[in-house]
């Protein structure tokens, strides 16, 4: 059984720009990783995937509304 915190979920609207910005700060804070112990493994991978589904939205505006 879901904890509560595991059903919660929220829906966010951010125009391109908004996404772009979130785009270089998410692929700076993966570039810039410390590495466990210091940090979490998990850190990691939530950054490679935030970066890649903001990359996709990225790509998709641009193929989509240019």
């Amino acid at each position: 059984m879901e904890s509560e915190e595991e059903q919660w979920a929220v829906e966010w609207t951010l125009d391109i720009n908004k996404v772009r910005a979130l785009y270089d700060s998410i692929s700076y804070a993966y570039e810039m990783w410390p590495g466990a112990p210091k940090r979490p493994y998990d850190e990691q991978e939530f950054l490679q995937l935030t970066k890649n589904e903001l990359f996709a939205m990225i790509m998709d505006y641009n193929l989509t509304q240019l």
